[in-house]
């Protein structure tokens, strides 16, 4: 890899172009050189630490894949700097009004937002499928149906 470190930007594109024989290196140094601005910028960008990392390897894997489409008109930072904007603003896009919680915080379960009412269909379609489940259950032999029902509790409970 250390051969690769003393090239420029635009002679490890057009390595990593040519691609000979799936040679990553050159790719992975372009990464590696500017990962640390590319998470920053995403961190910056949606006022998210975290989410900074994933975005910026999003950022990475669309830029490994579309760098057959790079023109070389700019320099590669730019170009990849357009695509962490893009990817950074359909991310915001996307989870605009959306309220993250933490899943490990304590009572989360009991709050009403995590509950929804069931639909009548729904509830309809449920209590057919139990019905489906218990005589599937009672037609088979103690050595199937008893190992199941202990295997999946859920099971045993909707038969007793």
């Amino acid at each position: 890899m250390r051969a690769f470190d003393e090239e420029p930007d635009d002679r490890l594109v057009e390595m990593a172009r040519e691609g000979r024989d799936a040679d990553t290196r050159p790719f992975e140094v372009l990464m590696r050189r500017h990962q640390g601005h590319v998470v920053a910028n995403c961190r910056v960008i949606t006022r998210s630490s975290a989410d900074a990392e994933d975005l910026a390897q999003d950022v990475f894997i669309k830029a490994f894949f579309g760098l057959r489409r790079f023109e070389g008109r700019s320099q590669f930072k730019t170009w990849l700097q357009r695509i962490k904007v893009n990817h950074c603003l359909n991310h915001l896009r996307k989870t605009r009004g959306a309220v993250l919680v933490d899943m490990e915080e304590p009572g989360l379960e009991a709050h009403p937002a995590m509950h929804r009412q069931s639909t009548v269909h729904e509830s309809l379609q449920s209590g057919l499928d139990r019905e489906r489940i218990v005589r599937v259950l009672d037609g088979m032999s103690d050595t199937l149906r008893i190992p199941l029902m202990l295997r999946d509790g859920e099971i045993g409970r909707a038969h007793v």
